[in-house]
């Protein structure tokens, strides 16, 4: 028994199982709101860190750095509060897509709630594509599917155990490629991928058969994601990419994590688009390698001048964020999606200099757009909390400057994380509005 925790705090969490350093430290959206949790007692991230990774931890700069970017300096957020704001969530989507935005109706101009998602203690929305959608709940043992490989224009809940090829196994991380399915990835390092529909029979296990004889002992995938229409692929704790062809269920290649300068570094984070593939390493470095050079296995130095806590691809642009509220994007300009004010063409990151005059700081990013050029833009996430975008989102007119998405119903709640669309854009916020003290 953990005798960490003071005896209400302790009541409040562990009589819903104890929250694991897989709470803390996998799941997206804790850093994505980078800086804004701060344990009170030091020892829980010790005892959990030592616990689950043998990994021993003496100070919170210790912590700062094992963790890879999630801050520990703003908030002081009890762990009752921490609980609260996972597991009481809501879902916000808008966007184009009838079936996409789990809302009937062909467009929803601003973020409006997924009632069939109220209160069900969603903990992150897949990265998504034009042809589905997919939520995950806190525990990883409940997802929610919608569009249309779920042939079905409202979210279906399927329970992992109903497919789950391991006892108390469960979902760490989801997504949905354009073509490639549902792919999922659990704790126990099994890979599931969806065929023509997401009901229990429809689900390949693909760790002990497609990835079997290209996984070292001991190296577990963490990290499943769907490209563009043939490639999918998962990133492993030997930080090597093994990525395959989905129409042919055969492995292409593994590629190792070297970079320029032929030395090795650990992927702490990773992201698929539809034309490249992203990775953070563990001192915040970004890079980035595009399909058509997958066979040629070498990654490329995309950025290296700050800590980068999180990156997003879209169909023909990317954007991340850097530890000091720095926000960059790169790629072709449609629809005044890059933020720069106009349509060009951007080949290498370029500072969105309209949040930099203005001292805003953006913790978070999305991108969407169509393989085809329709409904591009960029979310961002800003410490403060405020949500803005550029591009087409939502309607036909291109915003070419940052604009604030205002929603009443976000009003004094907490964006907990940012998924986008081909199409269509998501968030995940708390439940209730925030103690005074911690907003």
């Amino acid at each position: 028994m953990l005798h960490l925790l003071n005896s209400d705090t302790f009541v409040v969490v562990c009589s819903q199982s104890v929250l694991s350093i897989y709470d803390i430290m996998r799941i997206s959206f804790v850093s994505k709101v980078c800086n804004n949790f701060v344990l009170n007692n030091i020892s829980l991230w010790q005892y959990l860190c030592k616990e689950h990774y043998g990994v021993e931890l003496k100070t919170k700069d210790d912590i700062q750095q094992h963790t890879t970017g999630i801050g520990l300096a703003q908030q002081q957020l009890t762990w009752k509060d921490f609980y609260v704001l996972v597991t009481l969530s809501d879902v916000f989507t808008w966007g184009k897509g009838s079936g996409r935005t789990g809302h009937l109706e062909s467009i929803t101009r601003s973020p409006k709630i997924l009632d069939s998602l109220n209160r069900k203690g969603i903990q992150v929305l897949g990265k998504t594509a034009e042809i589905g959608s997919v939520a995950l709940s806190r525990n990883g043992q409940t997802l929610y599917f919608w569009g249309s490989i779920a042939l079905s224009q409202t979210p279906v809940c399927v329970p992992f155990s109903s497919f789950s090829k391991i006892p108390h196994d469960r979902v760490i991380h989801c997504s949905c490629g354009h073509d490639s399915k549902y792919l999922l990835t659990t704790e126990a390092g099994c890979v599931y991928l969806s065929n023509n529909g997401v009901s229990p029979n429809n689900w390949k296990e693909l760790t002990s058969t497609l990835l079997k004889e290209h996984l070292q002992p001991g190296e577990k995938p963490f990290c499943t994601v769907g490209g563009q229409s043939d490639i999918g692929g998962v990133v492993t704790t030997h930080s090597r990419v093994i990525w395959w062809r989905t129409y042919q269920m055969r492995v292409g290649g593994v590629i190792d994590a070297i970079d320029p300068d032929n030395k090795p570094f650990t992927i702490v984070n990773a992201r698929f688009g539809h034309r490249e593939m992203h990775a953070i390493d563990s001192i915040g470095r970004l890079f980035n390698l595009r399909y058509e050079h997958f066979e040629t296995k070498r990654w490329n130095l995309l950025y290296s001048e700050s800590r980068v806590i999180d990156v997003d691809g879209g169909s023909h642009h990317a954007a991340f964020a850097t530890e000091n509220g720095q926000v960059y994007t790169y790629g072709k300009g449609h629809r005044g999606m890059l933020g720069h004010g106009d349509t060009q063409t951007v080949p290498t990151p370029k500072r969105v200099e309209w949040f930099h005059t203005r001292n805003m700081k953006v913790v978070a990013v999305g991108c969407g757009g169509h393989i085809y050029g329709e409904g591009s833009f960029t979310i961002y996430l800003l410490s403060d909390n405020r949500l803005f975008y550029t591009g087409m989102l939502g309607s036909e007119e291109s915003m070419f400057e940052p604009t604030h998405i205002k929603t009443p119903e976000l009003e004094g709640r907490h964006i907990l994380s940012i998924s986008a669309g081909e199409d269509w854009a998501g968030m995940v916020v708390s439940g209730i509005d925030l103690p005074e003290g911690n907003k």
